[in-house]
């Protein structure tokens, strides 16, 4: 990693943790330093550890989908101090409608049933996803959109079982 240049690096807990644990490694040293603690804390553990390469974002969103179609977007800021924008480390959520955005999710992520998706803009305009997340916290999206996620979600499973009958009948 060293020898390559391939800092900073990100690393963060693969079994999700609403933006907590999330670290900015910025040398080899505190990588190392990381890697030490990281395996102090959970030596009776075979939790593997994830790295990535760190991108400057510009702008990070949330868009919402339900059978593969959008039920709104949001951009997510982050406070000042924090490397993720997560509603539980305090980012706002404001609604946005973005074509571009929500297209590249749309062309990019399952269309079967329901995504929570964390979609970022870099320095230079590129789209990255970040995660697509089959359990979304959605609580501070309806917040932000107006829109009942849940109620959703319901009529989506709702429609689902009643075409699935219906197609039995015929």
């Amino acid at each position: 990693l060293e020898r390559k240049n391939n800092f900073p690096l990100i690393t963060k807990p693969i079994d999700g943790s609403k933006g907590k644990n999330v670290f900015l490694l910025k040398s080899f040293d505190d990588c190392i330093t990381f890697i030490n603690e990281f395996y102090k804390k959970y030596e009776d553990n075979e939790k593997p550890i994830f790295f990535q390469n760190y991108i400057k974002f510009k702008h990070e969103f949330r868009v919402i989908i339900i059978g593969g179609s959008c039920i709104g977007m949001v951009e997510k800021i982050a406070q000042n101090d924090k490397i993720t924008a997560n509603a539980e480390q305090g980012a706002t959520f404001i609604q946005r409608d973005n074509k571009k955005i929500i297209d590249f999710v749309l062309n990019n992520v399952s269309k079967e049933g329901v995504l929570g998706v964390d979609v970022a803009e870099d320095e230079s305009g590129n789209l990255h996803i970040i995660e697509a997340n089959r359990a979304p916290l959605w609580s501070t999206f309806d917040n932000a959109v107006n829109i009942n996620v849940a109620q959703k979600i319901i009529e989506y499973a709702y429609q689902g079982i009643y075409l699935k009958e219906t197609k039995q009948l015929s």
